[in-house]
């Protein structure tokens, strides 16, 4: 499945407080669960025990918002998988999580009204999970800039928290800004900036998040693959500029003709020498021939 799962982050804070409601009224669902426990594996079965009850409870609730707000319905099956991550135990993996987050969905369909179905393959890798939750974080801090703590000085730890947290992301954006992620980063600093607005805070505080830089990585692939054009065209130019020269300037014609005029020369006197060895070579032949006939 694939969804933007950042984009539901800035609802995290109100999924939190559903879910912590629902412990209060877990009690009800021990039969289900315990009714289910045997058909769980057994690398997530102490898990399942461990949240089966809170989370049926939670996912109950969920139907209250079908007909309203529904990205908070999304929101709430997406916030499930987080908070099933954010609590697993030592030796458990991503993969574990996901196959627990999908033997809840199912239980919960088959012991009441089904909810978050469209989310039971939905797939989480470990550095999504990093990201997502720096996101949450950064809407958290965000909300208390401005609130009940304001006068304290707590606040602006706050932006200072979120400030540290998005500028380890600014390198990363600046090479490709396309992307959800980078996208939600956008968001979070115009909601950052705007909350700056009614805020002093120390030095080192910045008021505003720096923006990303426009250049992406096709820019970057494409810087390299124009300059080896450019210089492929120089270097064509350059030879077609030296054959015309060598072949059509007055200059060169000239130098040509006299060149070959020069050998020419040479090549008559080297004749005129062989014609007249051969001749003195007869010469001493004949008289060779007197000599003896007398």
């Amino acid at each position: 499945m694939n969804i933007n799962i950042y984009e539901y982050a800035s609802l995290f804070s109100a999924c939190d407080k559903n879910i912590q409601q629902a412990k209060h009224n877990e009690g009800a669902y021990k039969g289900n669960c315990e009714h289910e426990e045997q058909n769980i594996k057994e690398n997530i079965k102490s898990k399942f025990k461990e949240k089966c009850t809170q989370t049926l409870s939670y996912l109950n609730e969920i139907q209250q918002f079908k007909h309203g707000y529904n990205n908070l319905e999304k929101a709430l099956c997406l916030y499930l998988y987080y908070w099933l991550y954010d609590s697993k135990t030592e030796g458990m993996n991503g993969r574990d999580i996901k196959q627990l987050y999908h033997e809840l969905i199912r239980v919960n369909k088959e012991e009441q009204d089904p909810q978050c179905t469209n989310f039971m393959d939905v797939s989480i890798t470990d550095n999504e999970m990093l990201k997502l939750k720096d996101i949450h974080d950064m809407y958290t801090n965000i909300g208390k800039i401005n609130g009940e703590r304001s006068k304290s000085g707590h606040n602006c730890a706050c932006a200072e928290k979120c400030a540290q947290t998005y500028n380890k992301y600014v390198e990363t954006c600046n090479y490709n800004n396309n992307t959800y992620f980078c996208k939600e980063l956008l968001k979070i600093k115009e909601q950052y900036d705007k909350e700056m607005e009614r805020k002093t805070c120390p030095d080192g505080i910045p008021q505003i998040l720096p923006s990303f830089r426009s250049y992406s990585m096709t820019t970057l692939t494409l810087i390299p693959i124009c300059i080896t054009l450019a210089i492929s065209s120089f270097l064509f130019f350059l030879y077609k500029v030296h054959n015309y020269v060598t072949r059509f300037t007055p200059y060169t014609s000239s130098f040509r003709c006299a060149a070959m005029k020069k050998r020419k020369q040479y090549n008559n006197i080297h004749k005129e020498m062989n014609i007249l060895e051969l001749s003195e070579n007869r010469g001493c032949d004949f008289r060779n021939k007197n000599i003896l006939y007398i």
